[in-house]
């Protein structure tokens, strides 16, 4: 098997593995075996971008398709939550404000036509936010319902702070050119 051996290719499988590993989360939400399909998911995500990069063979698709894959899981988790009523829904805008701002953004960008003028590598504030966010989904799936909202409201402060990192970040790139 020649495409075995392409380490874009066996990341971007490790990528899609985090799809069903979703579905397999929701459909043991309440079986221990929830957290073995956590966790391999967690081990995917880990292991997508080691594989890639220890061979110096990143892709553009790859990249696009590892972050896509964790925000598929994240949203199918947290609705899946908030849907049996897990969560509050000030909690869904807790793991979201960050992506939400990205994709309005995003949107602004390309109607003003200034796409071409930001380009963000991810930040440290935004890798904060998803350790929050696989935190929290953590506590959900584990029942801490004591430690979740806690870990809802750092969650919320540092995705507002993520946001005006990534704001501030993009601005100046706007205005330096």
């Amino acid at each position: 098997m020649f495409w075995m051996k392409s380490p874009n290719v066996i990341a971007n499988i490790l990528s899609l593995l985090r799809l069903p590993l979703a579905v397999a989360v929701i459909l043991t939400f309440d079986h221990p075996a929830r957290y073995v399909f956590f966790g391999l998911a967690a081990l995917t995500d880990w292991l997508d971008g080691r594989v890639a990069r220890s061979f110096g063979k990143g892709s553009t698709f790859g990249a696009l398709l590892d972050p896509a894959t964790d925000k598929i899981f994240v949203i199918s988790v947290v609705l899946y939550g908030y849907a049996q009523s897990m969560l509050p829904l000030w909690g869904l805008l807790a793991f979201f404000l960050r992506d939400l701002f990205t994709v309005l953004a995003t949107i602004g960008l390309l109607l003003s036509g200034h796409i071409r003028s930001v380009s963000l590598k991810s930040r440290w504030s935004g890798k904060v936010v998803t350790f929050l966010q696989f935190c929290a989904l953590l506590l959900l799936l584990t029942h801490q319902w004591d430690l979740l909202p806690l870990s809802l409201w750092l969650l919320g402060l540092c995705a507002v702070w993520s946001v005006i990192d990534y704001a501030c970040a993009g601005w100046k790139q706007l205005h330096a050119r």
